[in-house]
């Protein structure tokens, strides 16, 4: 079976974890602190606050702000997501009870169209790796999801960005995540709540352990070393798929900056496609189904229709892209992709 992705694992990332096994750390000390500064140094921010997965950055991004009171009741952000988007501001924490708006998402790059004049906060996400940058930047809550887009060029935004490090990011972590941001007072504040919101020993607030365990930031330092050559090797995938897929397919909006942590194809016979990927034994998927279609958040589901995103979510489906596919691999997906498109006469 051909993944639709997977990490890439080299020997200096094995000697960096395996350095960090018999060292005096195995979370928190100077290791963390290393791949924070290496980290912010590549995005150009000030501050990173390294945790323990992609959802923790939101979840501490969030809390940052209720307790810098800078929490708006109303967050905007966009159905074609992954859940963490949205489970992290969707409840009541310090009782404060949010609204969540959802915007529907520009038909082409089905990144969020974002709305004019929004009065609270915005939280769009660089789909599938493509920067979303169509947004007023001087939105002070202005949070951007760009667990998908390390490796993009990126603006620069005044509250915060947040990544992810799963398996299947840009680089990895194994889990974790990060909030960048240039604001002395928010660094401070995500510092403070990763870890039981204590300060010199003293919880000042409730909060929980999001903090990253060293092996974890050994190994994203060593990745970091390596992430151009990375999203390079994606950029070629992608730029092949966009040259020898079937015409009758929709292929994704073409950017040179994007990260292409996606790479997704679209069609109204979605769902036959994929099951005839199997038989091929490539592995597909969804990217995603909407947010409030989920039974535990079909409560957000807004009123009005968000047309683009009904019609996204029935269509879309990412093929494999990931640095190690190689062209023997990928000529292989091509070619299947082709013979399906025959045999469904699409």
């Amino acid at each position: 079976m051909i993944p639709y992705s997977k990490q890439t694992i080299e020997q200096d990332d094995i000697d960096a974890v395996t350095k960090t096994l018999i060292s005096p750390y195995l979370t928190g000390g100077p290791i963390v602190k290393e791949f924070e500064d290496k980290l912010a140094e590549y995005t150009g921010y000030k501050y990173a606050i390294a945790v323990n997965s992609g959802t923790a950055a939101l979840r501490v991004i969030n809390m940052a702000l209720l307790e810098l009171e800078k929490a708006a009741t109303h967050i905007f952000t966009t159905p074609i997501t992954f859940l963490a988007t949205t489970s992290t501001m969707a409840d009541s924490i310090g009782g404060l009870v949010r609204t969540i708006c959802f915007i529907d998402v520009d038909k082409n790059t089905l990144n969020m169209s974002i709305p004019k004049n929004a009065y609270g906060t915005l939280l769009p996400i660089d789909f599938a790796g493509l920067p979303c940058d169509e947004f007023d930047h001087y939105n002070p809550t202005l949070i951007v999801d760009s667990a998908h887009s390390l490796g993009a060029k990126l603006s620069t935004v005044p509250l915060a960005r947040i990544f992810s490090f799963h398996p299947v990011k840009s680089i990895t972590t194994g889990e974790g995540g990060a909030v960048v941001t240039n604001s002395t007072e928010v660094n401070a504040s995500c510092l403070s709540l990763r870890d039981y919101g204590r300060i010199n020993g003293d919880s000042k607030c409730v909060s929980g352990n999001y903090k990253m365990p060293a092996i974890n930031a050994a190994l994203g330092t060593s990745q970091l070393k390596k992430i151009d050559r990375f999203i390079n090797r994606r950029k070629e995938i992608a730029y092949r798929y966009h040259n020898e897929l079937p015409c009758c397919l929709r292929l994704p909006f073409w950017s040179d900056n994007h990260a292409w942590h996606l790479y997704v194809i679209r069609h109204s016979k979605r769902n036959e496609i994929r099951e005839k990927l199997k038989e091929y034994k490539i592995e597909s998927q969804i990217h995603y189904r909407l947010v409030y279609s989920h039974s535990s958040l079909q409560y957000l589901a807004p009123i009005e229709p968000l047309p683009n995103a009904e019609k996204a979510t029935l269509e879309v489906l990412s093929i494999p892209i990931f640095p190690e596919l190689t062209y023997e691999m990928q000529t292989y997906v091509i070619n299947s992709i082709d013979k399906i498109c025959k045999e469904l006469k699409l």
